[in-house]
């Protein structure tokens, strides 16, 4: 599983996740809106991501 973390500001941010089973390649997505106090599951059928997430560069 690949994992990265990502925060727009100091408040909101994702977690991306890449599931790398066989046959179920998708992108899991989380996001906090309290400084990654508590998380939320956000459902999507974004395909399996692959590469480096850079905030605002």
């Amino acid at each position: 599983m690949l994992e990265h973390i990502v925060f727009l500001d100091k408040n909101e941010g994702y977690i991306l996740r890449g599931s790398l089973d066989e046959g179920h390649q998708k992108a899991i997505v989380y996001k906090t809106q309290d400084q990654g106090r508590t998380w939320s599951y956000i459902p999507s059928e974004l395909p399996h991501f692959r590469g480096v997430f850079r905030n605002g560069k």
